[in-house]
């Protein structure tokens, strides 16, 4: 499995993403830790999660997924630094 930062930017006001927030979720393992931001494990490619994602977003957002193998990160709870720790060493 590889670990995954998906981030965009949704840019059409008053737009209802929650079917890509349940694409994202469908992935794997996932955490939504910042409010554009998301990471998340599973087996795909970074442009295959792309083009799952891009179904779900107007053509005027952006998206940006990104292989994570090293991370450095401060200021989340003790559950928040146990899952980047986890799933990032799993990945590597």
């Amino acid at each position: 499995m590889r670990v995954y930062a998906i981030t965009y930017d949704l840019n059409r006001p008053g737009q209802k993403y929650e079917l890509l927030y349940q694409a994202i979720k469908n992935l794997g393992t996932h955490w939504h830790f910042m409010q554009n931001t998301w990471l998340v494990c599973t087996a795909l490619s970074a442009a295959e999660v792309r083009d799952h994602l891009a179904r779900y977003v107007d053509s005027n957002d952006k998206l940006f997924v990104a292989k994570v193998t090293e991370a450095a990160w401060q200021g989340f709870d003790d559950n928040g630094n146990r899952w980047i720790k986890q799933q990032v060493e799993a990945a590597a």
